[in-house]
């Protein structure tokens, strides 16, 4: 048995702790030890003890001092025996595991591997600052790339400790807390994919390698066959003459003399030929398809157009100017005035929404949707806690003073104009605009949308059914609709109806349909 600070370290749990390293070792020599304290820490079972990163590596320092102690006697031609059959030693007596040929790990795999987390820090704050510096100049920003695999647990660390470091303690809030904040969200999230772009292109490199290798055995392969069917076709022939020097050595190699087994070990050789082109093909398809993904849009949506955009930008502005773009006077009556007094005085204090309700509005915000001008889409503000509680934060903040917390930008949006129809002759009232809004302003409405729920339930009357959350109200209106009809019909009484006509309220809707 060996201790590390007191607590035993079985042979079963040594022979799992070398498994461990071999998986997480990398191909030029350095161990991943964050990776493999994790994945330990998966796989411990409640009653096993805890076990520290330098416990860890001291463990597998000692396996491998035992390694070379027991692999010094060895002569050359022994460990080459053991090369070729290489079985994991288990004891079923208690006693320490010696794995054999392993690569021996120095100080110098800890140095890398703390180099390597000191690299990656270092990469995330050089690009981090970078992107900060453009986000600050600017309200209007390209939206953040999608990453195409999912963001490791140690980088959201760097990147969360990173946001606390520059926005400090929560103080007093203003106009600038929040653009201060999608500021560093915003490089946040770009410094994130540019280094899994890198990494990802490290693995290109590797697959591209392996790519290779895969090629290289298939060719082996082929020639190997080539050679055995050709002593397989001067057997058949009768030929007395020697063997050539190629099949000798396959032949010592495998131990083959008579025709039975040449042809057993051609079939062999035909049945490995055809694993190793089917892996080739593999191998193939997968860099073919990170190809495309790397290439970005289509090649027919990056191809020049012959015309230009027919799009009347100018005119559709106009046209929906006279709609929603100019404000119209407002007059309230008298009884609007006293109604809205009589709920000022039964207000009653706003206070914070509940874990439940803000994670039901985080819920609704879809991750990847396009984004308004800041360029952060809602997986940002959901994937860094430390974002999330300062955002909540300040919307409370805005709601009790929005004049002082609220700035000018976070209301603004990118419009979209979408065609109606097939058409191609297209007038301004052919398309139909989609607003893309921040992320940040959809969790304050909604937020506001809460709060006006929680304490205005009884404002508005029983009869109501409108506007109530939960509650079909065109259902409620052609059943009351359908119900006066008939009524009227059975008593032969006279209806009169109001029509109002909501301008571009129903612009999808044929007027047939309508009518």
């Amino acid at each position: 048995m060996q201790r590390t600070k007191d607590v035993i370290w079985t042979a079963n749990k040594l022979a799992k702790l070398a498994f461990m390293v071999e998986r997480h070792r990398e191909p030029y020599g350095c161990i991943r030890w964050a990776d493999l304290r994790n994945t330990w820490d998966c796989s411990r079972m409640e009653n096993d003890p805890r076990r520290t990163l330098s416990a860890l590596k001291a463990a597998y320092a000692k396996i491998a001092g035992l390694t070379d102690r027991n692999e010094a006697p060895r002569s050359e031609a022994s460990n080459n025996e053991h090369e070729e059959e290489e079985q994991p030693a288990e004891s079923n007596m208690g006693e320490p595991v010696t794995p054999v040929n392993q690569e021996h790990t120095s100080l110098s795999d800890h140095s890398k591997s703390d180099d390597s987390s000191e690299t990656l820090e270092q990469r995330l704050k050089e690009r981090f600052n970078c992107y900060h510096r453009m986000a600050i100049d600017s309200k209007d920003r390209q939206p953040i790339r999608r990453p195409r695999e999912e963001i490791p647990q140690g980088i959201l660390q760097l990147v969360i400790q990173i946001l606390r470091e520059k926005l400090g303690r929560r103080n007093s809030t203003n106009k600038r807390t929040l653009t201060a904040l999608k500021a560093v969200v915003y490089a946040i999230g770009k410094a994130i994919t540019s280094v899994l772009l890198d990494d990802a292109a490290e693995k290109a490199g590797k697959k591209y390698q392996k790519l290779s290798e895969a090629k290289a055995l298939r060719d082996s392969v082929i020639r190997t066959i080539s050679i055995v069917s050709h002593e397989l076709q001067r057997r058949s022939t009768g030929n007395r003459g020697a063997p050539t020097k190629q099949y000798l050595e396959i032949a010592k190699l495998h131990r083959v003399t008579t025709t039975a087994q040449v042809q057993r070990l051609l079939i062999r050789f035909k049945d490995e030929l055809k694993i190793v082109t089917s892996d080739v093909e593999t191998k193939q398809q997968a860099l073919r398809r990170l190809r495309e993904r790397q290439r970005g849009y289509p090649a027919v949506a990056r191809e020049p157009r012959e015309k230009e955009s027919d799009v009347p930008v100018a005119e559709v502005r106009e046209h929906w100017k006279a709609i929603i773009g100019e404000t119209q006077p407002f007059h309230p009556s008298d009884a609007l005035n006293e109604w809205a007094r009589e709920q000022q005085t039964d207000s009653r204090d706003v206070g914070d929404l509940s874990g439940e309700t803000w994670a039901k509005i985080f819920s609704k915000i879809k991750p990847w949707k396009a984004t308004g001008p800041d360029g952060i889409q809602g997986f940002w503000w959901k994937k860094l806690p430390e974002a999330k509680e300062r955002l909540k934060a300040w919307c409370l903040e805005a709601l009790c003073k929005p004049h002082r917390i609220i700035p000018n930008w976070v209301c603004r949006g990118k419009i979209v104009l979408i065609p109606k129809g097939n058409s191609e002759a297209r007038g301004p009232g052919d398309f139909r605009p989609i607003a893309c809004l921040n992320t940040c302003y959809k969790v304050l409405t909604a937020m506001i949308a809460q709060q006006i729920l929680q304490s205005g339930r009884d404002v508005l009357p029983r009869e109501q059914v409108a506007l109530r959350k939960g509650v079909w109200g065109c259902t409620h209106a052609h059943i009351l609709d359908q119900t006066i009809c008939k009524d009227a019909l059975r008593r032969k009484n006279t209806l009169h109806t109001l029509w109002l006509d909501m301008t571009k309220a129903f612009d999808s809707v044929s007027h047939g349909a309508i009518k």
